[in-house]
């Protein structure tokens, strides 16, 4: 399929970049002690970007047989845009680290796997006094990636990630938690989330103006929320961006620090 998008696209644009994905994925849901819910699927796509004369198009699909509506509809887009001045060049070929950011094991997580998983889970919940599951949601995602271009750049990648979100209970007080890994999920997570509901539930709210302090994985959602939209390159470059035009600009303060290094052990990107 990547053969006959590129065969496609390759003399009708100056330079052009395919970014092609089959996904495969597992949900689980619960509800209180029982498992309510399993869906498997898989999910193949492609997303190209198009550059004729500076003007850049972008366009994707779920549709496979619809590869050259998508192509075309690229190309149709970049010429309607006006011309990036910022633009210089696609990637080009480089030597590039091999990195593998997943554990074998994580792969072969089926099922099964994840009964024992929540069996865990409810087991530790359960042993604390009073506590009780109300919930939990599985997803795990394996992607298998190929990214090409004009320039020569040909890379495959394979990466897997799972993740968990989940509601416990202490009498009228509830917490909701999640957590994410290229790993299998561990239980340190559910230990300290029974820990924070027994704070809570000992705690009288109060009102007024006070200093907060986030829990390092609700601010990552927050940031992730607020910055998901912006920091998109396609955004960016139609201009709905909050950081458009804001290269060498102080956009945050200097307390702040953002790193997408995808060598770093535990970054999923």
């Amino acid at each position: 399929m990547i053969d006959k998008i590129k065969s496609y696209v390759d003399k009708k644009v100056d330079q052009y970049e395919i970014y092609y994905g089959n996904i495969e994925t597992l949900n689980c849901e619960t509800d209180v002690d029982k498992i309510k819910f399993v869906s498997e699927g898989k999910t193949s796509g492609f997303g190209i970007r198009v550059v004729t004369g500076k003007r850049i198009g972008f366009s994707s699909t779920t549709n496979l047989s619809n590869y050259k509506e998508c192509v075309d509809k690229a190309i149709k887009i970049a010429k309607l845009n006006n011309p990036d001045k910022e633009f210089k060049d696609l990637a080009k070929p480089e030597k590039y680290k091999k990195i593998i950011p997943y554990t074998k094991k994580l792969l072969s997580f089926g099922v099964d796997e994840f009964y024992k998983l929540y069996k865990n889970y409810n087991d530790i919940v359960m042993n604390s006094k009073g506590v009780k599951f109300v919930n939990l949601s599985y997803v795990k995602s394996i992607c298998d990636i190929t990214i090409l271009n004009s320039n020569g750049i040909n890379q495959s990648q394979k990466l897997a990630s799972n993740e968990a979100g989940y509601e416990i209970a202490l009498g009228e007080s509830s917490i909701e938690n999640g957590c994410s890994s290229t790993d299998v999920l561990d239980d340190k997570h559910i230990y300290e989330c029974v820990e924070r509901l027994r704070l809570l539930k000992n705690k009288k709210p109060i009102n007024g103006e006070m200093q907060l302090i986030i829990y390092p994985t609700n601010l990552i959602d927050f940031l992730q929320h607020t910055f998901e939209f912006s920091i998109d390159a396609e955004n960016v470059q139609n201009k709905k961006s909050i950081f458009t035009g804001k290269i060498n600009s102080k956009v945050a303060d200097k307390k702040l620090t953002i790193i997408d290094d995808a060598t770093k052990n535990g970054l999923n990107n």
